[in-house]
C-alpha cells in the first residue's frame, strides 16, 4: 500500500482488484445454504 501512490497508470492498462473477505463468505453461504436447505427439509418431512 505504500508503494500504490508511486505507480502511474498508461492507457490500457489492466487493474485487478482481489475479492474481499465479505465476497468470500458470501460465495461460502450461497454452496452451504442449497445443502442445508435440503437437510431441514427431509428432517421435517421425516417427522
Amino acid at each position: 500500500m505504500i508503494l500504490a501512490n508511486q505507480f502511474e497508470l498508461e492507457p490500457k492498462d489492466v487493474v485487478y482488484v482481489g475479492q474481499g473477505g465479505l465476497v468470500r463468505f458470501n460465495r461460502l453461504l450461497n454452496l452451504l445454504l442449497p445443502a442445508i436447505n435440503a437437510a431441514v427439509t427431509g428432517a421435517v418431512l421425516a417427522k
